[in-house]
């Protein structure tokens, strides 16, 4: 190869290592927030789920659902603050909450909740759908 395809493919390889690709397009959601007029799951904190207890330090992802259809994921937090009622969004990694990754939409259906949002993969945003099914006020579980 010659020394300008080398140049071209390491800076094509630089570009799609350090962030978002410039080669692909972020993927739409599905449809646009909705005022959640459901009292079928409360909105005045958050919810944790997809444990991971196997590392040293034991963490949990946190999500929020707010009553104007905005649903918002920091991720991994420590499990046993999560447990114990102290994670704060406003103690979060401000740089998380600018992040589209960490954004979507949901909706509820009877006892259904519906969400989209964005999943940073392969240097590009994709949209992923989760449906799952509404225990009681404090807790569903997402299955699809």
């Amino acid at each position: 190869m010659n020394f300008i395809t080398i140049l071209v493919l390491s800076a094509i390889t630089l570009l799609q290592s350090c962030g978002k690709s410039v080669f692909c397009d972020d993927e739409k959601l599905s449809w646009r927030k909705q005022i959640n007029s459901s009292a079928l799951l409360k909105t005045n904190g958050y919810y944790y789920g997809n444990i991971n207890t196997t590392s040293k330090s034991p963490f949990a992802d946190i999500c929020y659902l707010y009553l104007n259809g905005v649903f918002y994921t920091s991720f991994a937090s420590d499990l046993s603050k999560a447990q114990s009622g102290t994670i704060y969004i406003d103690t979060l990694n401000s740089l998380g909450k600018q992040t589209q990754d960490a954004w979507g939409v949901y909706k509820i259906n009877n006892n259904i909740i519906e969400i989209d949002r964005w999943l940073y993969s392969l240097s590009c945003i994709k949209r992923i759908y989760e449906k799952g099914e509404i225990i009681n006020d404090t807790t569903f579980n997402i299955n699809y």
